[in-house]
């Protein structure tokens, strides 16, 4: 028996030889992995995946061939600008047709022809201009060409002309011919009689006459001359054959 603590820690000489080969083999164990380090596989590759190389190289390529393709075949056609064809033209007369050859785009005809279609004409070459939408490069090419039916002043020349309110026809004398005019009741006429006036079409005698039944009849003269769409230069030339009931 032990007879103090002290005896638990003492050891003999063989006791102490194996502690000391314990620790050595400890201490050998920690040391062996850095003097030794672990070779690191080296990776081959089989001579089977070897040859299939070339052919997944090729097929990616074809792939993204295949996308490139597809990205350019769906990017947006550019809006091409509509070919111009000069000519001579009337833009009173004009149609839709002429109008794309001259090179204006669908919403600027439209614009035309509503305008036209209201009454309106153009009476100048530059009156082009005042398109609304239409570019000014392309109206500055347009106005030379812009041809104007002669008014009836330059193809003859006119005699003073005789007409009374109460006549029941006025005649209208020139030098080429002689036209009969006859007179319009403004409050009774109807959208044809309208239309023997000199400038007044149909769109014009039909505003005329949806004008007249709005306002409950005319109380003058005058007032023909504020129906929409007609232009004073027109409305001084009917004036003299229009009659007041």
């Amino acid at each position: 028996m032990k007879d103090s603590w002290k005896d638990y820690f003492a050891f003999s000489k063989k006791e102490k030889i194996a502690v000391i080969v314990l620790l050595l083999a400890v201490g050998l164990f920690i040391v062996l992995p850095f003097l030794f380090p672990a070779k690191t596989p080296e990776i081959t590759v089989e001579a089977l995946t070897e040859s299939k190389l070339p052919n997944i190289t090729t097929a990616a390529a074809d792939t993204l061939a295949e996308e490139h393709v597809t990205a350019v075949a769906f990017q947006p056609e550019q809006t091409e600008k509509p070919p111009t064809e000069l000519f001579y033209f009337n833009p009173n007369t004009l149609d839709e047709a002429g109008w794309k050859k001259l090179g204006l785009k669908e919403k600027n005809i439209r614009t035309i022809l509503n305008y036209r279609s209201k009454g309106g004409r153009f009476r100048k070459p530059e009156d082009l201009r005042k398109i609304y939408g239409l570019p000014a490069d392309l109206a500055d090419k347009l106005v030379p060409y812009v041809r104007l039916e002669e008014t009836p002043s330059k193809k003859a020349e006119e005699l003073p002309v005789a007409a009374t309110a109460k006549a029941d026809t006025v005649q209208k004398v020139s030098k080429a011919s002689t036209i009969v005019i006859k007179p319009v009741r403004i409050n009774s006429a109807t959208a044809e009689e309208w239309k023997e006036l000199p400038g007044i079409g149909d769109v014009l005698g039909n505003r005329i006459v949806k004008f007249r039944t709005k306002i409950g009849g005319f109380t003058s003269v005058d007032q023909v001359g504020k129906t929409y769409g007609l232009a004073d230069s027109v409305f001084q030339k009917i004036k003299p054959y229009l009659v007041l009931e």
